[in-house]
């Protein structure tokens, strides 16, 4: 095989069986970190006590919170720092009995410990095994759009964000002047390319990086970055979804 060869290939999508390349599943260490995490979990009374508002008069726990809590005590860490991209409450809720209490949407509970007379258990539940391919499809939008957070920032430079629009034939971004609306000309092009699988990232963890390396090379005009950019867009042109690449450090 020759270098030039090499500096293309996937090997990760090499290594799946020929069901899994027709599939063309996602993959992500959250859903296999979901799976681990317990179907049901008991709150304690105690912890919830230890939580009363003095100003509001109420005893209050979020969904987010105590996911975030129970992740981190499991070690399930990349389930953990996913939380904020997340719609919670498609895989999580909370579950009362033997009170009644004030629920806002199944994301967060407040309970009036003091006026409580009978037993009551609360429980964090868990609703999904799993993301389906709807969910990834959302939270790679939602990553892509992490690169708008340029618009808060000074060191943008105009000239990495053409060679970028140049590379991925995003003509519109070229007319604008002001950085802000270059800036969300591109990222509004690669979600267009991303929705339409123009560019097929079937990695979650990839497209983590692929955005790092669109905010470094905007940024900084890192080479190695644009080297992985330039490298992830030759693959496009093959048609197969993209699961790995041979990484410029």
């Amino acid at each position: 095989m020759t270098l030039k060869s090499n500096m293309f290939q996937d090997k990760e999508y090499e290594d799946l069986d020929d069901i899994s390349k027709l599939v063309e599943p996602y993959v992500c260490e959250f859903n296999d970190e979901l799976r681990q995490f317990p179907d049901k979990i008991e709150i304690s009374i105690g912890y919830i006590l230890s939580s009363f508002d003095a100003f509001w008069g109420w005893n209050s726990i979020a969904l987010r919170a105590e996911v975030r809590r129970h992740a981190n005590d499991l070690n399930l860490l990349k389930l953990r720092d996913s939380l904020e991209t997340l719609h919670l409450n498609r895989f999580f809720e909370f579950a009362v009995e033997g009170i009644e209490q004030e629920a806002n949407g199944y994301t967060e509970i407040k309970i009036d410990m003091q006026n409580i007379t009978t037993p009551c258990k609360v429980f964090l539940v868990k609703k999904e095994e799993a993301m389906n391919d709807f969910d990834f499809d959302k939270l790679i939008i939602h990553k892509v759009d992490a690169i708008t957070n340029l618009l808060y920032h000074k060191k943008v430079i105009n000239k990495n964000i053409n060679e970028l629009a140049e590379i991925f034939n995003a003509k519109k971004v070229f007319s604008p002047r002001k950085q802000s609306m270059k800036i969300q000309s591109l990222v509004f092009h690669l979600k267009e390319l991303m929705s339409s699988r123009a560019i097929n990232i079937k990695s979650i963890d990839l497209v983590d990086k692929f955005v790092d390396w669109i905010i470094q090379y905007i940024m900084w005009g890192n080479l190695p970055a644009l080297n992985n950019i330039i490298r992830l867009k030759v693959m496009t042109h093959s048609g197969r979804p993209i699961y790995s690449i041979e990484e410029v450090k």
